[in-house]
């Protein structure tokens, strides 16, 4: 049986960690964005621990972990323009360069299930980095609660 109170709940807390996520940069500011959140009312107080330890779950995983390095150069939800003009509407979640500037991997975070669609605006905005001359250009789709990862 579907339950819809329940698939409410959770698409609220893939709300929340997706605007989590749009402030982390590296895996140690899991707590100061948590309590970025309160302060701002996007979670309670009450909140904040599980919202913490969701964050800190995601970031230590083995597939992710390499992409919320604190070394790293990192954008979020960033557009892309040419010749100052936005070129299309979509923008990843995460966009990590490496420090020689000749590698890019982007990351999009979604709700289950898998559609076609998440994979093509990723490989369209990719595209858009090999326009860039960035080398090697790699997506990630992360999707909640199943935590399935597809590579792009």
């Amino acid at each position: 049986m579907f339950d819809f109170d329940e698939q409410r709940h959770l698409s609220e807390w893939n709300r929340k960690l997706h605007y989590g996520l749009r402030r982390l940069i590296a895996a140690p500011d899991v707590p100061r964005v948590a309590g970025q959140l309160v302060a701002e009312g996007i979670i309670s107080a009450k909140e904040r621990d599980e919202l913490t330890a969701r964050l800190a779950r995601l970031v230590a995983d083995p597939r992710l972990a390499p992409y919320f390095a604190e070394h790293l150069s990192v954008e979020t939800e960033r557009e892309i323009l040419l010749g100052g003009v936005q070129v299309r509407p979509y923008r990843p979640d995460r966009v990590v360069l490496d420090r020689a500037g000749r590698r890019v991997t982007l990351l999009d975070f979604r709700l289950p299930p898998p559609q076609h669609a998440h994979r093509q605006a990723l490989r369209n905005y990719a595209t858009l980095f090999e326009q860039l001359g960035y080398e090697q250009v790699r997506g990630l789709i992360y999707y909640f609660e199943t935590e399935e990862i597809v590579t792009v």
